[in-house]
């Protein structure tokens, strides 16, 4: 509990307010209106100029009393937040005191006050009338082109502001800034929790409201894609591609986990690239900070979203299932490996684990049956009188319902304690065993003896069939898998390079350009997140990062590393001479250096120059041949 609501009661207070009359009766006023029922309600005592109406002469009548009250800790100043008529949202004052009745508490008392304020904020985020899409993208375009700093009012569609100005003051009684701060903090932590806001570092609030918070997260990152994307596509659109393939191939799955990163990975990219470049504001900054911040919660978004639609799912097939009936076709249900592929798979989880449901596969040479039917004894009983009425079409369809059975029987206890029943089950499973049966059964069907022999073979024919079929059917759904990997391992491969590429690169970033020191191969292993040295060489390889030895250091690991010759280059080249020009003019003058020092950041810098120069030449070659007569 809070400091601030431990309250004196008279009984534990020396205080001399309460010889005040008005101190006295506004006290038990207070005290009066400080109960649970009334904190739930919002019913508190606020208004002590209303309370003693004609009695008092001035404000300052009532000013003083209370802020005796106060000061002798008998009553707390509070306050909660309304949300007036949909529009605007405004402090009000609340006083309490400290419960005199055993039944009442304080604590809870508090935190039905902090509940009014953040269900009237909550109503705020949910309800913005100036929320609609053509605003958002209109906030977006304005950022990116005019770069308007980030506050509330530049983009109010974007921001919301979810405290009034609260001053130390409220209707001239005095308002603890400490029991202010706590409770703001409070309301604040509840919102984030119940991620109905998202806060930025400057105090800004992005509202989450249920039913724009997806528009926007999906609005900003096509905002991204279009606008923003092609500005740095020289830049960073080898990054880009990669995202863009993976989320191509993501979106080919029939049912795709929730995922929301590779927008984030998009707007990290393009923000790790734009802001080093402006101290403030970036333009483009909103669409980016939209996707960022807004990502967990989109995730949890579409993570309930599923779950929400597979438990309908799942209570949709569980009504068909369980439906009472005496019909056969609507007791057991069989559902072809075609029609299941178009249900969530762990919709199929769920099913199979329901215990009012009995599961079973059956084997055809070309797929798997799902078989399902209630858990009950009076649906398989219904089941064998009826298909001993009315033959199923196929004959394996009697044979999946004893599969069916037979995989349960723990289940069904007491279903054969009934000769009839015992009788009716023999009679149908001779009509799906005659396929199995020699062909001269007919000759031997009056002897019993003869009789359980053939039922016997015909068994353990179709458990050595239903064997195969099994084996045939895992083997072809593994081979359809091993295509599947096959198919999406070389794009996978490929992302592990790159992303090994993206941590060597930024590794060298922070090396060269915030240390100023020059990356070798012994300082990229222990700085990047590398499994090994070979790893690092292959990498290095694959990309044609440019490899310079240092004269006088021959060992492979103190080589220096230089960035490719890529689509990057040209952004590095120009901060890589200015860095290295800077670095060598400080060693130069500082007489303390070993001159050595200087070697590598000089050797680099000519290494630079030297391939620049190249590149000009066979540039200019290619643009004027000379034919040699």
């Amino acid at each position: 509990m809070h400091p601030f609501l431990e309250l004196k009661t008279p009984k534990d207070s020396v205080a001399s307010s309460l010889n005040n009359r008005t101190a006295f009766h506004l006290y038990q006023q207070i005290l009066k209106s400080s109960t649970v029922a009334n904190s739930k309600s919002g019913n508190l005592f606020f208004d002590p100029e209303q309370t003693l109406g004609l009695k008092i002469d001035s404000r300052a009548d009532i000013l003083y009393p209370m802020k005796r009250l106060l000061e002798d800790k008998l009553i707390l100043h509070l306050f909660y937040i309304s949300y007036v008529d949909r529009r605007e949202i405004k402090v009000h004052s609340c006083f309490i005191a400290a419960p005199s009745e055993k039944t009442e508490n304080i604590e809870v008392i508090y935190k039905n006050i902090l509940n009014i304020s953040i269900q009237n904020i909550l109503m705020q985020i949910e309800n913005n009338p100036k929320f609609n899409i053509n605003a958002f993208r209109g906030e977006l375009g304005l950022n990116l082109k005019q770069n308007l700093p980030l506050v509330q009012e530049n983009y109010p569609i974007s921001f919301i502001k979810i405290f009034p100005e609260i001053g130390d003051l409220v209707k001239d009684i005095p308002l603890n800034a400490k029991v202010k701060e706590i409770v703001l903090e409070e309301i604040e932590e509840e919102l984030i929790l119940r991620n109905k806001i998202a806060k930025l570092e400057n105090g800004l609030y992005f509202p989450m409201a249920t039913n724009s918070m997806m528009e926007k997260f999906n609005i900003a990152d096509e905002f991204i894609k279009a606008e923003i994307a092609p500005i740095y596509y020289s830049v960073v659109g080898k990054d880009l591609e990669a995202i863009r393939s993976q989320e191509e191939i993501y979106q080919m799955e029939t049912f795709p986990e929730p995922m929301t990163s590779f927008k984030k990975e998009r707007a990290e990219i393009l923000h790790r690239v734009i802001s080093p470049y402006h101290p403030n504001n970036f333009p483009g900054e909103l669409a980016i900070m939209t996707v960022l911040l807004f990502e967990k919660y989109a995730l949890d978004y579409l993570v309930h979203q599923e779950e929400t639609l597979i438990k309908e799912e799942v209570e949709k097939l569980r009504v068909k299932f369980l439906e009472p009936s005496k019909h056969w076709r609507d007791i057991v249900h069989f559902i072809h490996e075609e029609a299941a592929k178009t249900i969530h798979p762990k919709v199929w989880d769920k099913l199979k684990g329901d215990i009012s449901l009995v599961f079973a596969s059956w084997y055809l040479a070309k797929e798997e049956i799902y078989v399902f039917a209630p858990r009950k004894i009076s649906s398989f009983l219904n089941c064998i009188k009826d298909m001993s009425m009315q033959m199923p079409d196929s004959t394996w369809k009697i044979l999946a319902f004893k599969n069916l059975l037979e995989a349960n029987e723990s289940y069904l206890q007491g279903l054969f304690s009934n000769q009839d029943t015992v009788k009716l089950y023999g009679n149908l499973l001779s009509k799906a065993y005659i396929e199995y049966f020699p062909w001269y059964y007919p000759l031997f069907i009056f002897f019993n003896s003869f009789k359980n022999i053939f039922f016997a073979s015909a068994k353990k024919k179709i458990q050595s069939e239903q064997w195969e079929l099994e084996v045939r059917n895992r083997s072809r759904k593994r081979d359809a898998e091993k295509a599947r990997i096959i198919k999406y391992r070389k794009i996978t491969e490929e992302k592990v390079i790159e992303t090994r590429r993206k941590e060597i690169i930024e590794c060298m970033d922070n090396l060269y350009f915030k240390e100023n020191l020059i990356p070798t191969k012994q300082l990229l292993i222990q700085r990047c997140r590398l499994q090994n040295s070979e790893v690092l060489g292959a990498t290095l390889k694959k990309f044609a990062f440019q490899i310079i030895s240092i004269p006088g250091d021959e060992k492979i690991d103190r080589q220096a590393v230089l960035y490719p010759m890529d689509h990057e280059w040209r952004g590095k080249e120009s901060r890589l001479k200015k860095m290295l020009s800077k670095k060598m003019e400080a060693l130069e003058l500082n007489p303390s250096e070993d001159k050595k020092t200087i070697i590598p950041y000089k050797l680099i810098l000519s290494h630079i120059v030297s391939r620049n120069k190249l590149q000009m030449k066979e540039q200019s070659e290619d643009e004027n041949p000379i034919s040699e007569l």
